[in-house]
């Protein structure tokens, strides 16, 4: 876990979460995969063919082969891979780097999707120190992160909304992007969450939902208009047949 001091107004740490060893996470399987499940958060949906999870990872594979170009994708916070299946039923095949410090969501993702799934290297490591490591750029970083928390029951570690757009947006190439999955934060608006997150780039789009407190941000140079990324969004996830198609709206937050 990583704890940073509070740098913009409007946000403040809210205590010390539990850690990753701390939690008490079930792998409740079913005929289409698993569910890992900590309390009742979920916080990955491993499938044993590319397709569909019918949650967010859905939304959020499909805002990822809008902006991806095909080179090597990094996500943060790969947990048991949710996001790997509805992105290679899209035709994503390009690379994954998977970072965690939960070393045991990989060995359940390769056990159920591994004999499909494509290129997937993972790194047990700590994002910040995964990405002061790296010496290459990338076209797309997923930030995936969350930590436990006794009171909220999951929440984003700091590093989320501090360090770490500014490391993304140093290790990405010029014309790369960003995805952040957002969680709210105690007696914070949304506006200052995703000002802060959104600060290192000019282009940023947010995309909200019905029926999940969470906000996925698409930062980048340059951006498609909130319209354009919203059609293509809602293509991908009926070619593939999700149930979020319909359940989810994109809005412009901010524009060169």
């Amino acid at each position: 876990m990583i704890s940073f001091s509070p740098v913009s107004e409007g946000l403040e740490e809210t205590g010390e979460p539990a850690t990753r060893d701390t939690m008490a996470i079930q792998i409740i399987r079913d005929q289409a995969g698993a569910r890992v499940i900590d309390g009742e958060i979920l916080l990955s949906r491993v499938l044993r063919r590319p397709g569909p999870t019918g949650t967010l990872f859905d939304t959020l594979a499909a805002s990822a082969a809008c902006l991806s170009d095909g080179s090597p994708i990094a996500v943060l916070g790969f947990g048991a891979g949710g996001v790997v299946a509805p992105l290679r039923a899209m035709g994503c095949d390009c690379r994954i780097t998977g970072v965690d410090l939960w070393a045991d969501g990989e060995v359940l993702f390769r056990e159920l999707s591994g004999s499909w799934s494509g290129p997937v290297d993972f790194s047990a490591s700590e994002a910040c120190q995964w990405l002061r490591r790296r010496r290459g750029r990338y076209g797309l970083v997923i930030e995936d992160l969350s930590e436990p928390h006794p009171r909220l029951g999951a929440c984003k570690p700091w590093a989320s909304f501090d360090e770490l757009p500014r490391l993304i947006s140093k290790k990405l190439r010029p014309d790369g992007a960003a995805i952040f999955n957002l969680l709210p934060w105690p007696d914070a608006s949304w506006p200052a969450i995703l000002t802060m997150v959104s600060r290192p780039w000019p282009e940023a789009r947010v995309i909200e939902f019905e029926d999940y407190e969470n906000r996925l941000l698409l930062a980048a140079n340059r951006l498609e208009t909130a319209t354009g990324l919203s059609r293509k969004i809602r293509s991908l996830l009926k070619k593939i047949g999700s149930s979020l198609d319909r359940r989810f709206r994109v809005r412009n937050l901010k524009s060169i």
